[in-house]
């Protein structure tokens, strides 16, 4: 279910919470776990299922495995092959478009992506970088003869009546195997001599819906450029759209099932920029870009396997929702402060 990530372990992926080419449709990664082996913070090596330590066993899944053992094994779901239909999405601002104009455009294309998930279509896209532009894959997997077509047509109109800010498309590309799909995909690794920074945030359905101006300010103010840009990179922005919104009960973040996307903003630079410099990218990044999105979305946190190290401190903020802490702090009659920062 995982993109071929070399820096990705399927247990790490899976008990933090877990996001796919797959899980829009199968359900995340913690919601695929059957039982798990743990060895305790006291040494004892324990089954958790739904029938043993059932407290640990929904902790485990989506609060991060490592966080309350270690585990030595997991017995995960398994399905038929099925076949998937990549779609590309294609959108650029044509010349002359004001910025405000283009994210107002993406902004509202956002509740035809919304829309789409609820018929089971799912995907990334990644769009700024120095430029008003927006790409991304679609899937939808076992689709009958004449769905895709169905399915995309909203979305389509919506590019036509919007034809005077941008250039948009939704082109079927290939139908194949899940398998096949997975070869094509490129692996990455966190490798060189880069350094970044990001921060993230899930975009809830009501925002989409009800705050569509301020999520357009968001998107311009996030991808704002402070630094040199020879040295700095423009901001970009990649957004995830594979959550599964089929409710299971376990430990994942409750604002994976209620968001149309989860955006993270980053930025990077090497080695040999003055360390004065960086820590005002950052700063930014962490005060600024982040608290943006903190605005948009108050209430829902970020993934926990993608939330930046160093927002620790700003734990009930950055991390997860502060209600969200609230009620696994009630449920496992735990000290979460002392579980994250050990």
């Amino acid at each position: 279910m995982a993109l071929a990530s070399q820096d990705v372990g399927v247990v790490g992926w899976a008990t933090g919470g877990g996001h796919g080419l797959a899980t829009g449709k199968y359900g995340m990664g913690a919601d695929n776990i059957i039982e798990a082996v743990v060895v305790t913070p006291t040494g004892e090596v324990v089954a958790a299922n739904a029938c043993q330590n059932r407290d640990l066993f929904w902790a485990i899944r989506g609060g991060g495995g490592g966080t309350f053992g270690v585990i030595l094994s997991v017995t995960l779901k398994a399905y038929p092959m099925p076949s998937v239909t990549l779609v590309n999405l294609s959108m650029s601002a044509k010349n002359g478009t004001h910025p405000s104009s283009w994210y107002r455009f993406v902004a509202r294309a956002h509740a035809h992506l919304d829309l789409l998930q609820e018929a089971g279509v799912h995907g990334y896209y990644t769009m700024g970088g120095g430029s008003l532009t927006l790409q991304g894959a679609l899937l939808i997997y076992d689709a009958q003869n004449g769905t895709v077509e169905n399915l995309l047509a909203p979305m389509r109109r919506f590019f036509d009546a919007s034809n005077a800010t941008a250039t948009s498309s939704l082109t079927p590309l290939v139908t194949l195997p899940w398998y096949e799909l997975v070869e094509m995909m490129p692996t990455t690794e966190s490798v060189g001599t880069k350094q970044s920074v990001r921060a993230s945030r899930f975009i809830p359905r009501k925002v989409v819906k009800d705050d569509i101006e301020l999520f357009a300010e968001t998107l311009e103010a996030i991808t704002s450029h402070p630094g040199p840009l020879n040295v700095i990179s423009p901001p970009s922005i990649s957004g995830t759209m594979t959550g599964s919104r089929t409710p299971v009960d376990n430990a994942l973040n409750p604002a994976w099932r209620d968001s149309v996307v989860h955006i993270i903003t980053s930025q990077s630079w090497d080695e040999s920029l003055p360390p004065a410099v960086a820590d005002r990218v950052v700063h930014n990044m962490t005060y600024q870009k982040g608290y943006a999105l903190r605005q948009l979305a108050p209430d829902t946190g970020a993934y926990f396997n993608e939330v930046r190290m160093q927002d620790l401190c700003l734990l009930k903020y950055a991390f997860v929702a502060n209600e969200y802490i609230s009620y696994v702090g009630q449920r496992k009659r735990v000290n979460l402060a002392v579980v994250f920062f050990r």
